[in-house]
């Protein structure tokens, strides 16, 4: 017969891994709480609003209603 002297007893294991799944939980909420870093997609100096030489120009615009096709 073994001896079951060096197992932990039940009740500290469900201990245990109770105490695991909270700090996993906790790690997870922590995680999702803190900001995301920003993302550039270009430079951020690039970034900037384009000069009014650059903007298509317009002198008549007309909205209509799109007749084709069931509706």
């Amino acid at each position: 017969m073994r001896s079951r002297a060096w197992e932990i007893p039940r009740i500290w294991r469900k201990f245990f891994l109770t105490i695991a799944g909270v700090v996993a939980l906790a790690v997870l909420v922590v995680v999702s709480v803190l900001p995301a870093p920003r993302v550039w997609a270009q430079a951020p100096e690039a970034q900037s609003a384009p000069q009014a030489a650059d903007r298509p120009v317009f002198d008549v615009v007309t909205i209509k209603r799109n007749k084709s096709g069931p509706s």
